[in-house]
Protein backbone atom coordinates (compact mmCIF):
# COMPACT_ATOMS: atom_id res chain seq x y z
CA UNK A 1 0.00 0.00 0.00
CA UNK A 2 2.71 2.48 0.94
CA UNK A 3 4.66 1.84 -2.14
CA UNK A 4 1.55 2.78 -4.17
CA UNK A 5 1.21 5.70 -2.14
CA UNK A 6 -2.53 4.69 -0.95
CA UNK A 7 -3.06 6.16 2.18
CA UNK A 8 -6.04 7.97 4.15
CA UNK A 9 -7.05 11.26 2.81
CA UNK A 10 -5.89 13.65 5.60
CA UNK A 11 -8.98 16.00 4.68
CA UNK A 12 -11.47 13.67 5.17
CA UNK A 13 -13.26 13.03 8.85
CA UNK A 14 -16.49 11.22 7.36
CA UNK A 15 -16.96 8.85 4.70
CA UNK A 16 -13.20 8.61 4.01
CA UNK A 17 -13.52 4.90 3.68
CA UNK A 18 -15.22 4.76 0.75
CA UNK A 19 -12.27 6.64 -1.45
CA UNK A 20 -9.44 4.53 0.30
CA UNK A 21 -11.11 1.05 -0.74
CA UNK A 22 -11.62 2.21 -4.06
CA UNK A 23 -8.42 3.97 -4.68
CA UNK A 24 -6.37 0.41 -2.95
CA UNK A 25 -8.61 -2.39 -4.78
CA UNK A 26 -8.26 -0.03 -8.28
CA UNK A 27 -4.26 0.61 -7.64
CA UNK A 28 -3.25 -2.27 -5.39
CA UNK A 29 -0.53 -4.45 -7.85
CA UNK A 30 -1.41 -7.76 -6.38
CA UNK A 31 -4.77 -9.36 -4.93
CA UNK A 32 -5.32 -11.91 -3.06
CA UNK A 33 -8.50 -13.51 -2.42
CA UNK A 34 -9.59 -15.06 0.76
CA UNK A 35 -12.91 -17.77 0.95
CA UNK A 36 -12.65 -17.55 4.70
CA UNK A 37 -15.14 -15.14 6.09
CA UNK A 38 -12.83 -13.13 8.50
CA UNK A 39 -14.66 -9.58 8.18
CA UNK A 40 -16.41 -9.05 11.23
CA UNK A 41 -18.74 -5.88 11.30
CA UNK A 42 -20.07 -5.09 14.65
CA UNK A 43 -23.58 -2.86 14.86
CA UNK A 44 -22.18 -0.02 17.35
CA UNK A 45 -25.07 1.45 19.37
CA UNK A 46 -23.31 4.57 19.75
CA UNK A 47 -21.42 5.03 16.43
CA UNK A 48 -22.19 8.48 14.75
CA UNK A 49 -24.06 7.06 12.18
CA UNK A 50 -25.94 4.43 14.51
CA UNK A 51 -26.69 7.52 17.00
CA UNK A 52 -28.16 9.95 14.08
CA UNK A 53 -29.74 6.76 12.75
CA UNK A 54 -32.36 8.24 9.63
CA UNK A 55 -30.31 11.83 9.79
CA UNK A 56 -26.93 9.98 9.06
CA UNK A 57 -26.82 10.49 5.64
CA UNK A 58 -28.38 13.64 5.40
CA UNK A 59 -26.54 15.52 8.03
CA UNK A 60 -23.18 13.71 6.20
CA UNK A 61 -23.89 13.39 2.77
CA UNK A 62 -21.96 16.60 1.54
CA UNK A 63 -19.34 14.90 3.10
CA UNK A 64 -19.38 11.55 0.61
CA UNK A 65 -19.31 13.81 -2.04
CA UNK A 66 -15.86 15.21 -0.46
CA UNK A 67 -14.62 11.50 -0.69
CA UNK A 68 -15.82 10.92 -3.87
CA UNK A 69 -14.28 14.17 -4.94
CA UNK A 70 -10.75 13.00 -3.08
CA UNK A 71 -10.80 9.71 -5.16
CA UNK A 72 -11.55 11.77 -8.38
CA UNK A 73 -8.53 14.01 -8.06
CA UNK A 74 -6.08 10.68 -6.79
CA UNK A 75 -7.30 8.94 -9.90
CA UNK A 76 -6.45 11.68 -11.67
CA UNK A 77 -3.07 12.51 -10.30
CA UNK A 78 -2.18 8.99 -11.09
CA UNK A 79 -3.22 9.09 -14.70
CA UNK A 80 -6.18 6.91 -14.26
CA UNK A 81 -8.72 9.18 -15.96
CA UNK A 82 -10.89 6.26 -17.13
CA UNK A 83 -11.71 5.78 -13.47
CA UNK A 84 -12.05 9.56 -13.06
CA UNK A 85 -14.82 10.02 -15.53
CA UNK A 86 -16.44 6.71 -13.95
CA UNK A 87 -16.66 7.77 -10.39
CA UNK A 88 -17.48 11.88 -11.52
CA UNK A 89 -20.30 10.29 -13.15
CA UNK A 90 -21.01 7.45 -10.16
CA UNK A 91 -21.20 10.41 -7.46
CA UNK A 92 -23.83 11.90 -9.35
CA UNK A 93 -26.33 8.59 -9.43
CA UNK A 94 -25.29 8.19 -5.90
CA UNK A 95 -26.68 11.52 -4.97
CA UNK A 96 -29.78 11.22 -7.26
CA UNK A 97 -30.60 7.95 -5.93
CA UNK A 98 -29.88 8.42 -1.77
CA UNK A 99 -31.88 11.84 -2.22
CA UNK A 100 -34.80 9.74 -3.29
CA UNK A 101 -35.33 8.14 -0.05
CA UNK A 102 -37.58 8.85 2.81
CA UNK A 103 -35.18 10.49 5.13
CA UNK A 104 -34.88 13.72 2.90
CA UNK A 105 -38.54 13.95 3.05
CA UNK A 106 -38.61 15.32 6.35
CA UNK A 107 -39.25 18.82 7.39
CA UNK A 108 -36.34 19.34 9.89
CA UNK A 109 -33.30 18.79 7.42
CA UNK A 110 -34.20 22.19 5.03
CA UNK A 111 -30.62 22.86 6.11
CA UNK A 112 -29.14 19.54 5.13
CA UNK A 113 -30.69 19.61 2.05
CA UNK A 114 -29.99 22.81 1.13
CA UNK A 115 -26.14 22.17 2.02
CA UNK A 116 -26.25 18.83 -0.34
CA UNK A 117 -27.83 20.63 -3.33
CA UNK A 118 -25.15 23.27 -3.25
CA UNK A 119 -22.48 20.35 -2.87
CA UNK A 120 -23.89 18.81 -5.81
CA UNK A 121 -23.52 22.22 -7.90
CA UNK A 122 -19.95 22.40 -7.22
CA UNK A 123 -19.24 18.95 -7.40
CA UNK A 124 -21.07 18.89 -11.23
CA UNK A 125 -19.03 22.20 -12.16
CA UNK A 126 -15.60 20.69 -10.89
CA UNK A 127 -16.05 17.64 -12.72
CA UNK A 128 -18.19 18.39 -15.53
CA UNK A 129 -16.18 17.64 -18.19
CA UNK A 130 -15.18 14.32 -16.70
CA UNK A 131 -19.07 13.42 -16.24
CA UNK A 132 -19.67 14.42 -19.89
CA UNK A 133 -16.59 12.10 -21.06
CA UNK A 134 -18.11 8.65 -19.20
CA UNK A 135 -19.13 6.18 -21.35
CA UNK A 136 -22.76 5.09 -22.04
CA UNK A 137 -21.70 1.32 -20.85
CA UNK A 138 -20.37 2.79 -18.07
CA UNK A 139 -23.43 4.67 -17.57
CA UNK A 140 -25.86 1.61 -17.92
CA UNK A 141 -23.28 0.08 -14.90
CA UNK A 142 -23.45 3.39 -12.76
CA UNK A 143 -27.43 2.73 -12.67
CA UNK A 144 -27.82 -0.29 -12.37
CA UNK A 145 -25.42 -0.26 -9.29
CA UNK A 146 -27.22 2.47 -7.91
CA UNK A 147 -31.00 1.19 -8.48
CA UNK A 148 -29.54 -2.05 -6.63
CA UNK A 149 -27.97 -0.63 -3.93
CA UNK A 150 -31.17 2.57 -3.40
CA UNK A 151 -33.49 -0.62 -3.84
CA UNK A 152 -32.03 -2.36 -0.79
CA UNK A 153 -32.05 0.97 1.29
CA UNK A 154 -36.00 0.57 1.51
CA UNK A 155 -38.93 2.76 -0.17
CA UNK A 156 -37.86 5.48 -2.78
CA UNK A 157 -40.17 8.48 -3.38
CA UNK A 158 -40.80 9.43 -6.95
CA UNK A 159 -38.24 11.37 -8.49
CA UNK A 160 -37.73 13.17 -11.62
CA UNK A 161 -35.89 11.91 -14.37
CA UNK A 162 -32.04 11.92 -13.57
CA UNK A 163 -31.45 14.97 -16.17
CA UNK A 164 -34.13 16.59 -15.11
CA UNK A 165 -33.00 16.52 -11.50
CA UNK A 166 -29.64 17.52 -11.92
CA UNK A 167 -30.33 20.28 -14.46
CA UNK A 168 -32.69 21.97 -11.70
CA UNK A 169 -29.77 21.34 -8.92
CA UNK A 170 -27.11 22.99 -11.10
CA UNK A 171 -29.31 25.77 -12.65
CA UNK A 172 -30.64 26.81 -9.18
CA UNK A 173 -27.94 26.76 -6.91
CA UNK A 174 -24.77 27.60 -10.02
CA UNK A 175 -24.72 31.57 -8.72
CA UNK A 176 -25.67 30.60 -4.86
Amino acid sequence: MRENHIEWHPELHEHQDSAFNVLALTCAKDRKVCSLPIYMWCNNKDSISRKNGIYHLPNTWPHMLDSYQALIDDFKDRGYGGHACYYAKYALYASYYELSHQAWKLKDIEEQKTATYKRICEFYYKNELLIKHCDEKATEQIIKVNESIAKRKGPMNEMPPFEEWLNSIITIWRNV
